[in-house]
């Protein structure tokens, strides 16, 4: 118990760092495969393999910011308005690429416009994990849909986001740490949890019935996923 607590301090207090230390070999990373692929003399094959390091090293960039944010004890929104279809089909839209290559059905349901006052970056980065929880549930299955309703309900923004991988079965309405681990679908749920409260909003996650009583109203056919719920605009 003694060297798991002296790991745990150890880590905790060095993680600032070690991001750090991370970040400056994988900005050489993502910088020369970015530029190496516009080289009109590489080849088709290898400027795949520089795409691929490219994607990878982008998503190692997200994780690390991720971890960013979740350490931060306060966080300085950058506050915008915008309409929230939109939003999301443009964040959608810089994932074309993956949704093509792996024949990703994407499905978003918006009955009118909604325009809300909010920080756009940190619901593209709530999009990301979302996105994230689900590629990784969709390893072992052929069929692969998103779906994705919109909705204002009142004051609030209410999302619900699922896809056609297999449920999760959790105790509680949202993921513990120990069940998010468990699970093995990255620590997306975490970090979807804290943007959702940044944005002083609440998260949880359905399964079968539950899921269906709360998604009677939408066009969603699938048998669980998150529901979202975000005030229109920040205090």
């Amino acid at each position: 118990m003694g060297d798991k607590s002296k790991y745990d301090e150890l880590f905790g207090k060095a993680m600032p760092q070690l991001i750090h230390d991370i970040r400056n070999p994988l900005n050489i990373i993502i910088g020369f495969s970015s530029i190496i692929q516009i080289d009109e003399t590489v080849n088709d094959e290898v400027r795949g393999y520089l795409r691929n390091i490219f994607h990878s090293g982008m998503f190692i960039e997200e994780m690390l910011s991720n971890i960013d944010y979740f350490s931060m004890e306060k966080i300085d929104l950058d506050e915008s308005e915008f309409e929230v279809t939109q939003a999301i089909q443009n964040f959608f839209k810089t994932k074309n690429e993956t949704i093509t290559d792996k024949k990703i059905s994407l499905n978003i349901f918006s009955e009118n416009e909604i325009t809300v006052r909010h920080s756009l970056e940190i619901l593209n980065k709530i999009l990301e994990n979302l996105f994230q929880f689900s590629l990784k549930g969709f390893k072992s299955i052929s069929s692969k849909d998103i779906f994705i309703s919109i909705k204002k309900e009142n004051n609030n923004l209410l999302l619900r986001y699922s896809d056609s991988s297999e449920p999760v079965h959790i105790k509680g309405d949202y993921f513990s740490v120990d069940e998010t681990i468990k699970i093995r679908r990255g620590l997306g749920p975490i970090f979807v949890e804290k943007f959702v409260e940044i944005f002083n909003g609440n998260t949880k996650y359905y399964y079968l019935k539950d899921w269906y009583e709360i998604n009677k109203d939408a066009r969603i056919k699938t048998n669980h996923g998150f529901c979202i719920s975000l005030p229109i605009a920040l205090d």
